[in-house]
């Protein structure tokens, strides 16, 4: 769990720091500024989860929302829609399960998408399971997407570790 902490938080930490470079080299110091510290915040409340103990749902998306913060400066017409009802808020996650899920729907979705691109991330419970849902505007090329599928490969094997192959799953369009 310790090497897939490492391994998602660099590859995201070098592209906002080439954000950051970019808009420096623009002169466009205040956003850059203002990236900075939200990048500060992300890491800062990233680093403070540790990645083998169980979270509340709330703090995750909280995660999620300051990630998605810091990737609105390379995509300034992202809208992100969040949907957490009181009801789930206090619901136990693994740390970061998310990330690359989020990440994929940037890389993959936003980036592919027309201009008002979306992320949205939902949480419901069916059937007493907590559905976690992540969504974007893009067109949606599945596994043709040109990744190598490891984070989403270790998202699989976190839950299956944690819950068992029946009692979780991951699926996508």
């Amino acid at each position: 769990l310790r090497a897939l902490h490492s391994q998602i938080n660099p590859h995201f930490l070098f592209n906002s720091l080439n954000s950051v470079s970019a808009l420096i080299l623009d002169r466009n110091t205040e956003k850059a500024e203002e990236m900075v510290v939200r990048l500060a915040r992300f890491l800062r409340m990233g680093l403070r989860a540790d990645p083998t103990r169980m979270i509340p749902l709330d703090l995750e998306i909280e995660l999620q929302r300051s990630y998605l913060e810091i990737e609105q400066a390379p995509y300034p017409d992202l809208t992100v829609d969040l949907s957490l009802p009181e009801s789930v808020k206090g619901a136990l996650v693994p740390s970061l399960i998310l990330q690359p899920i989020v990440e994929n729907a940037v890389k993959y979705g936003v980036a592919a998408a027309p201009p008002n691109a979306t992320i949205s991330i939902a949480a419901r419970t069916e059937a007493g399971t907590l559905v976690l849902e992540v969504t974007d505007s893009g067109k949606g090329n599945g596994a043709q997407n040109g990744g190598s599928g490891i984070g989403l490969a270790n998202v699989r094997q976190r839950l299956a570790l944690l819950y068992g192959e029946a009692a979780s799953g991951l699926s996508g369009a």
